[in-house]
């Protein structure tokens, strides 16, 4: 029988996180936190920024009050109590340009989490990293604008308030502003309609950095777009730092004009892609040092394996498999972690009953390679041996599913890290390299058609 949470704020920020996206759980759920709690108010802390501030209230006050009265006994059972959020101490908060729009323009601190050296990047967001970093050191000398593209959930967001929480941190005294496009483009229309255009303007062309997220959702109208065209404009011309991330490349952004288009494109446009294996485990050990997780160290490659997908995927199932570990008091195992991660899990595992035994693949390999088992076992590093002992793990999980600790076994005794670096750089030759695919493809076919179940 599971065990519940002692701490009513945690049993409730548990149910909260199975009634919002993984998007809003990342951004602020998992460090709110309950600063005081009275019968008529209840009020929280911890949010990053007035953005996700005014998101709390705007869409979830309906389900705080509905989830908190279940935990706390003081509240009352008909929700009909106040919700006040309040940031986390150290924000930098830009005043807004009107007293009624969705919030100003707002920057973590480059202690936050947001920052470059908690974004792990592998071998397809690496250059993106590196233009993000050279544009925080010199902001308006070196592309402008920077656009980055990028799948949801890859790490956009991550890096524009990296960049603007390093620019805000070496010039204090700088306007530096970080907008979801959304918001972005509330507070024009808004403007618009009440005929207080001026002060927005203001606001926005005496930045000293603008940085515009997800612009592929500002949905605005052709005034709106004129008025962004010209802030844009008179922004580079003051050499002010611009950038822009979006989920499609801005020649795809069919609601766009093209002028609008022209504008996001004449700088430099780079891309965040899918981490490798490497990679994933990476990011996995380093949200679990963050978070104070225990996993055993098979359970990072177990993941990284079973989950082929974004950041953002890995990072949630790490959160459910801590709540759910603290709610049934249970170290997380690795028959734990395939039982209770598996809603995030996009690749199958290695049970399937057709795979070739592992004494069929090395057999095949040894003889198609032209290399013994002891020379593949033992520690010689010559580039051909070194090589076949790639492919030969690299083969070893692809077509017997085996894990990687077991590979490491029959592989001389080598650490699963050892293994995941070999299988993980064999796949990333294999993308570059025409002969190496071509090679390993005519392998496998070999191996499966002469390997003995």
């Amino acid at each position: 029988m599971e065990a519940p949470f002692t701490d009513p704020w945690q049993r409730f920020k548990a149910a909260l996180r199975e009634r919002i996206t993984g998007e809003d759980a990342e951004a602020w759920l998992t460090n709110l936190r309950l600063d005081s709690i009275q019968p008529d108010k209840v009020v929280v802390g911890g949010l990053p920024n007035t953005y996700l501030k005014n998101r709390v209230i705007a869409h979830f006050l309906p389900v705080f009050q509905e989830l908190l009265p279940l935990y706390f006994d003081v509240l009352p059972k008909n929700g009909t109590f106040g919700l006040e959020c309040r940031l986390a101490a150290g924000k930098q908060t830009i005043p807004p340009p009107t007293q009624n729009n969705t919030g100003g323009g707002e920057v973590d601190p480059p202690t936050g989490k947001y920052t470059f050296d908690h974004f792990k990047a592998g071998p397809a967001s690496r250059v993106a990293l590196d233009l993000a970093r050279k544009v925080a050191e010199e902001p308006g000398m070196a592309y402008n604008p920077l656009f980055i593209v990028g799948g949801e959930g890859l790490g956009k967001t991550h890096l524009l308030q990296a960049i603007a929480g390093q620019i805000q941190a070496a010039h204090p005294e700088w306007k530096v502003i970080y907008k979801k496009s959304e918001t972005f483009a509330n507070e024009i229309l808004e403007a618009i309609q009440t005929r207080k255009m001026k002060p927005v303007r203001e606001f926005y062309r005496q930045a000293d950095a603008l940085l515009l997220d997800d612009v592929e959702f500002l949905r605005v109208t052709a005034k709106t777009q004129d008025e962004l065209i010209h802030t844009l404009d008179d922004l580079i011309a003051n050499k002010k730092q611009l950038v822009f991330s979006a989920g499609l490349y801005p020649k795809e952004m069919a609601s766009l004009k093209e002028t609008l288009k022209a504008r996001f494109e004449m700088g430099l446009m780079t891309e965040l892609g899918d981490p490798d294996l490497a990679t994933r485990v990476d990011i996995l050990k380093h949200k679990a040092a963050l978070d104070g997780m225990t996993l055993p160290e098979e359970g990072f490659g177990l993941l990284a394996e079973r989950i082929d997908s974004t950041p953002r995927q890995l990072e949630g199932a790490l959160v459910r498999l801590e709540a759910y570990g603290s709610m049934m008091n249970q170290p997380i195992t690795l028959d734990f972690i395939r039982e209770v991660a598996a809603p995030y899990f996009t690749k199958p595992g290695g049970d399937n009953q057709n795979r070739l035994s592992a004494d069929a693949i090395l057999a095949g390999a040894c003889d198609l390679l032209g290399v013994s088992m002891k020379a593949l076992q033992g520690r010689s590093r010559t580039a051909r041996i070194a090589e076949a002992r790639k492919i030969t793990m690299y083969l070893l999980k692809e077509l017997g599913g085996l894990s990687f600790s077991d590979i490491g076994r029959m592989m001389g005794h080598r650490t699963h890290s050892t293994v995941i670096h070999a299988v993980s750089q064999w796949q990333k030759a294999m993308v570059g390299n025409t002969a190496v695919h071509n090679q390993t493809t005519r392998l496998k076919k070999q191996i499966l058609q002469g390997g003995a179940k």
